[in-house]
């Protein structure tokens, strides 16, 4: 009788830890956006390069599974929904898409503060990505590596 139960459990406890990684895989599903024009690959740490397909800037995906410390490699799926592979943590950000367009010059600061240090003066019509909102500010990417906070009067919605 204990040899029955005992083996039930067993059974149980196998049956839940094989169907974990499906759940967690699909709990792990989010939006993405690539932040530099680059290549998804067939493999982690480029594989086939034969085989690998261009992404630009900007390209929404969806990210099926890696690591968020920004230092290995994520699985993706491109928006035609057929096109998988994968792209150095680096150059996801992950995340919604959003785009917007300066409507106007406007400095480009370290922090969120207009007392902080300008980075640069992007000019009128400069898209940029939003990688993170806070009250009156955004944290944005004008190009791979080149971050900053621009107030929240100086843009529109979407790419012009």
């Amino acid at each position: 009788m204990k040899y029955f139960a005992l083996t039930s459990i067993l059974a149980a406890v196998l049956a839940l830890s094989c169907s974990a990684p499906q759940q967690q895989q699909q709990a792990a599903d989010t939006d993405g956006v690539i932040l530099k024009d680059t290549y998804i690959y067939p493999s982690p740490g480029g594989g086939d390069s034969e085989k690998k397909v261009r992404v630009n800037r900007g390209e929404g995906v969806t990210i099926k599974q890696g690591s968020s410390s920004g230092r290995g490699w994520a699985r993706v799926m491109l928006s035609d929904m057929e096109t998988e592979g994968w792209i150095a943590d680096r150059y996801l950000h992950r995340g919604p898409k959003i785009g917007i367009t300066l409507s106007q010059n406007t400095s480009l600061h370290v922090r969120p503060d207009v007392s902080s240090r300008v980075l640069y003066t992007l000019q009128t019509g400069t898209q940029l990505l939003v990688l993170k909102q806070l009250e009156g500010w955004r944290k944005v990417s004008v190009e791979f590596d080149k971050e900053g906070w621009i107030d929240t009067e100086s843009f529109v919605p979407g790419f012009k």
